[in-house]
């Protein structure tokens, strides 16, 4: 049976009414539409498991730790620095932890979601959160400068005056 040519392109051509109305990604009504998908999407996402095992802080610090070694073997060596300078601290489901300065804060924060899905998987817990704070007043504890690393020996071991005296040595 031959068929037509000219039948057989007017069956494969798609019709105007047939494609997908575009919205321009700028317009309000975008906007809107984004909202309620954004919506629909939550609504049917499904809920996640509620976990409420009981941790004790030593479980939350083996659990912290332990954390820190991943990062040293994804190579994420900041983020593992910045988790070492303090020990997490459980009061109640609060994570505590205190930093010395913002940009440590910042670099937990970008790792925040990952670290807390580790953490409640592992104490097996999902109502537990994160409270980061920063003490500027223990940002002095950092030793920086030659000078500042040299003093802060000295009152461990007064006798490095005297070795630095006797020797004539600079800092």
């Amino acid at each position: 049976m031959p068929v037509d040519i000219e039948e057989k392109a007017e069956t494969l051509t798609p019709k105007l009414e047939d494609r997908p109305k575009k919205v321009n990604g700028l317009s309000i009504k975008s906007i809107q539409e984004k909202k309620k998908l954004k919506e629909q999407l939550k609504k049917n996402k499904p809920k996640e498991a509620e976990l409420t095992g009981d941790f004790t802080e030593d479980d939350l610090k083996e659990a912290w730790k332990d954390y820190i070694e991943i990062l040293n073997q994804k190579g994420s060596k900041i983020v593992s620095s910045v988790m070492s300078t303090d020990e997490p601290k459980l009061e109640g489901k609060q994570i505590k932890v205190e930093l010395p300065n913002e940009s440590m804060k910042l670099n937990l924060l970008q790792d925040q979601g990952d670290l807390m899905n580790f953490l409640k998987e592992r104490l097996k817990n999902t109502q537990i959160n994160l409270d980061i704070t920063v003490n500027h007043k223990s940002e002095k504890k950092y030793v920086y400068t030659p000078r500042e690393k040299f003093e802060k020996l000295n009152e461990k071991n007064p006798n490095l005056e005297l070795l630095r005296k006797t020797f004539d040595l600079d800092i």
